[in-house]
């Protein structure tokens, strides 16, 4: 399963909220609230992605 724009921008909001933290604890969290693991790097690229604006964001 391929993650929405919307869940990677809650756990982009996430990581934003919590740093610093690190990339597998936001990993474990990705698996609790969507269901499944993401490879490390997978989640440092969505990280990474600045062509999302996060401003006024929140996780629901």
């Amino acid at each position: 399963k391929r993650l929405s724009i919307h869940e990677k921008n809650w756990f982009r909001v996430y990581y934003a909220s919590h740093v610093p933290i690190k990339t597998t604890a936001v990993q474990q969290w990705v698996t609790e609230q969507f269901g499944h693991t993401l490879h490390i790097t997978t989640i440092r690229r969505i990280l990474r992605d600045k062509r999302i604006q996060l401003s006024g964001a929140k996780i629901p």
